[in-house]
């Protein structure tokens, strides 16, 4: 682990808010579509997919055309965010649900964190594990608001039954609580939509068997002003829901009887209640609008305002230690103490002091709770943002627990060296940005933090040997070397100035150029010097010192330019099979290209097919062959997810043959293009071209994870996917598709020799047809270093090629023929 960071950097509510944003911008809808539900259709369906041989070897994706083997490659020691936990004491472990919904099994000293279920996308904020009647434990969770449980450890799942049931999918959990009792009574408040009348309401269920059925109990009428808290005296049968600063109720058995009207809270406030219970000695407190903590000593009847936590809680919102009333936790950016029932606070570590130490707990709280030992041995566990610690002294020490095993990374981009494809960079959410040396080696790996907080859209330039990567809003740190990396601190960077920023201020869109050579990258969107308007910047970079960053504004403003006047960049490609042709696309759903290297645009004459008002482009992939055909993706719940041009961007047709409607981020094609990768919100999936149909790869081991990003490694035919929730996975392919040939037989074969060949050697060529073919030779990037007709029998110099690996093509009237490696010693 690094221990850089930015002094700015924590996320806090204003990142947090645009990083919501963002993600609502990637998955944008037609109003009233509910792109969440779709996407847990999506996974029931994959799950019920999903192979169950027991093999976990080589798999079989669209029909036995594509072979290969899935491996998870970590990150293995730098966890992603744990949203909720919760602990059994009979067996002595810990149950969590990551940020992707995955559901975790590990020890109290951080050894042998054990993945239970990652198939289904349980939400993050709800968890309880009951004693069992069968001596094992009940795990109970939920699907959006609907709740599950299962008695295996997570590996089948049964529906809670309700009664009355929910009306529509609409709403969400609020809290769970389990009973002290031997009926495993459960309490279940739950934000829904009421038919009668046509509104949003809370209601409060029990359970008396475990969660398997559920009976409504009370129905709070609260409209869309949902303001209500539920709490419960540790390890006891009681029950209390504080309502709208008004009122407090006491739950007993399947009543709610109202204790006391207030009139001491602030009305209309956000509240979150707590409190302790010695004996017969009850004490509440509320946190009124995430900030201002109140004290009741007389059963909930008169409150008094005790102080105010240094800063605004998040929903992990505020606890009372059970075991002393004065002593009070809240979570928001830092984790807050105060031994005096709200009157003074403290943190218990400043966010930036974890890179110095990683036992101090890491930005961003998520979870706060208090448990105890058989042997009576309290303690207190912490999800972050870092994953999971534990203190034994109510935080006045804390111990790290997921160092090791907690594979939750999150990650927006993962990009491998193509030169030295034993370096892998990662951007995370809020664990930085990585590295690996080891990426040749097996099974899930270690990386090293360079910097911490949240970074993502990076390339590499100049041959391979410099590196950019990206800071929300914009903010560009290059580094001149990538593979040595001796300092830790960029070399330069750069700030993306103006007043329309895309992608809502968080992970701008970047490109590389079509020039490896070169040391330039493009960003999109804002403007050189601020003001109004939506630019494309090209950035190059100095490879001596200083490495001073230029910057270069094309002419054309893309939002005054788009559809409705308001698009902002969302994606950019240059064509390396024709850098002069250049694609912007902007967040109304506008295509623009160029064909003279950005001097000129020109705007696409639309899509066919279903209407695209509603699509956000994520991504745009240029072919490496052809000029004119080139595919983008983004968004798909009101649209298709893809669509391919054939004519260099003019006109569109939508492309998405097998594919549910979901967000395909980012697309990737093999080295011929008979195949297309897409890293899609509910899992990888593969376009076969010869059959103009999508196959999800859903194998016995991959995560149904939100996959943000893939990446073709083509010397080691792996192409690798980044998920938001579950780190890398690779997918090595042992088969290859037939090529898609077009007008010549099936039939066809080439052979280039010699190969291995070496630096100025004559490359010598034979195929069985006498018809001339076209043959192009290109490096790693899929830069064209040769390209000429081939007769049989015929020879291409090679020239001074450098030692490495090179793809070569045959093809005739634009369709591939046969593809492979050349390799040059």
């Amino acid at each position: 682990n690094g221990k850089n960071y930015r002094p700015d950097q924590e996320e806090g509510e204003e990142g947090r808010d645009r990083r919501e944003a963002w993600i609502e911008l990637l998955h944008k809808t037609a109003p009233g579509t509910n792109w969440r539900e779709i996407d847990l259709q999506n996974l029931r369906q994959l799950q019920e997919m999903r192979p169950r041989s027991g093999n976990r070897s080589l798999e079989y994706f669209a029909d036995s055309t594509l072979v290969g083997e899935w491996s998870e490659r970590g990150s293995n020691n730098l966890a992603g965010s744990l949203r909720t936990v919760d602990y059994d004491p009979s067996s002595d472990k810990i149950y969590g649900i990551s940020d992707g919904g995955c559901l975790w099994k590990g020890e109290l000293d951080g050894g042998n964190w054990t993945i239970l279920n990652d198939d289904i996308r349980l939400h993050p904020d709800l968890l309880k594990v009951l004693p069992s009647d069968t001596g094992g434990v009940r795990i109970v969770a939920s699907l959006g608001k609907r709740l599950r449980y299962s008695d295996d450890e997570g590996q089948t799942w049964a529906n809670s039954v309700f009664s009355p049931n929910f009306y529509d999918d609409w709403g969400r959990p609020m809290e769970l609580l389990a009973l002290a009792d031997s009926a495993q009574t459960l309490y279940y408040l739950v934000l829904t939509w009421d038919s009668a009348p046509w509104e949003a309401r809370v209601w409060l269920y029990r359970s008396t068997n475990g969660g398997a059925n559920f009976t409504r109990i009370k129905n709070f009428g609260h409209g869309a002003d949902y303001k209500i808290s539920m709490w419960q005296p540790f390890q006891s049968n009681e029950v209390y829901v504080l309502d709208h600063s008004e009122k407090l109720y006491a739950v007993q058995a399947d009543s709610v009887p109202l204790l006391h009207d207030i009139s001491t809270l602030p009305p209309g406030a956000d509240l979150v209640l707590t409190g302790q219970k010695n004996g017969a000695t009850l004490t509440f407190y509320a946190l009124a609008d995430n900030q201002n903590v109140f004290k009741s000593t007389d059963g909930g009847q008169v409150w008094e305002l005790q102080g105010t936590t240094p800063e605004s809680a998040w929903s992990v919102g505020m606890m009372c230690s059970p075991f002393d009333p004065d002593k009070l936790f809240m979570g928001g950016v830092n984790c807050h103490s105060s031994f005096d029932g709200g009157v003074n606070w403290g943190p218990v570590n400043e966010w930036w002091e974890y890179y110095g130490n990683l036992d101090l707990l890491h930005a961003d709280i998520m979870d706060l709770k208090a448990f105890q030992k058989t042997d009576g041995t309290p303690f207190m566990l912490v999800a972050n943002h870092g994953g999971l610690h534990i203190s034994y002294d109510h935080l006045e020490t804390t111990e790290n627990i997921g160092l090791s095993g907690l594979n939750i990374s999150q990650y927006y981009d993962v990009l491998t060296n193509p030169l030295h494809p034993n370096y892998i960079y990662t951007g995370s959410q809020d664990q930085g940005w990585q590295w690996t040396t080891g990426a040749l080696g097996d099974g899930p790996l270690n990386f090293t933090q360079q910097w911490s907080g949240d970074y993502g859209m990076m390339q590499l330039t100049n041959n391979y040997e410099s590196f950019w990567t990206q800071y929300p809003g914009g903010i560009m740190d290059f580094y001149r070397y990538a593979l040595t990396l001796p300092n830790p601190w960029p070399d330069s960077e750069w700030h993306l100035e103006g007043d329309d920023k895309p992608a809502v201020g968080w992970i701008v869109p970047t490109a590389t150029t079509a020039y490896p050579d070169g040391n330039s990258v493009f960003i999109g969107g804002g403007k050189v010097g601020g003001g109004p308007g939506s630019y494309l910047i090209l950035l190059s970079a100095s490879t001596s010192p200083p490495y001073a960053i230029s910057a270069y504004q094309f002419d054309y403003d893309f939002k005054q330019n788009s559809n409705s006047g308001s698009g902002l960049i969302s994606a950019i490609e240059q064509s390396p099979a024709d850098p002069d042709r250049i694609f912007v696309t902007t967040s109304d759903g506008t295509f623009f290209y160029s064909h003279d290297a950005g001097s000129t645009w020109t705007k696409s004459a639309g899509f066919s097919g279903p209407t695209t008002d509603w699509i956000y482009t994520a991504d745009i992939l240029a072919s490496r062959t052809d000029p004119n055909v080139l595919w983008l993706s983004g968004s798909g719940y009101s649209n298709p997810p893809v669509f391919k041009s054939v004519n260099g961007g003019q006109t569109f047709v939508q492309m998405s043959n097998g594919l549910p409607p979901t967000l395909i981020q980012e697309l990737v094609a093999n080295p011929d293009e008979t195949m297309l990768f897409g890293a899609s919100a509910i899992g990888p999936f593969v376009y076969v071209v010869a059959e103009n149909k999508w196959y999800p790869m859903v194998g016995e081991q991959t995560p149904l994870q939100w996959y943000t990003c893939v990446e073709y490694v083509e010397n080691e035919d792996i192409v690798r996917f980044g998920t938001m929730g579950r780190g890398i996975w690779d997918f090595k392919i042992s088969e290859l598709p037939p090529s898609a040939t077009g007008e010549v037989s099936s039939g066809f074969s080439a052979k280039i020799y010699p190969n291995p060949a070496a630096k100025g050697d004559v490359l010598k060529i034979k195929t069985n047809t006498p018809e001339t073919c076209d043959f192009l030779l290109t490096d790693l990037s899929g830069r064209a270093l040769r390209r000429q007709p081939i007769l049989q029998n015929g020879e291409v110099p090679a020239g001074t090629l450098a030692s490495g690996v090179y793809f070569y093509r045959f093809s005739k009237n634009g369709k591939t023929l046969s593809a492979g490696k050349l390799v040059v010693n």
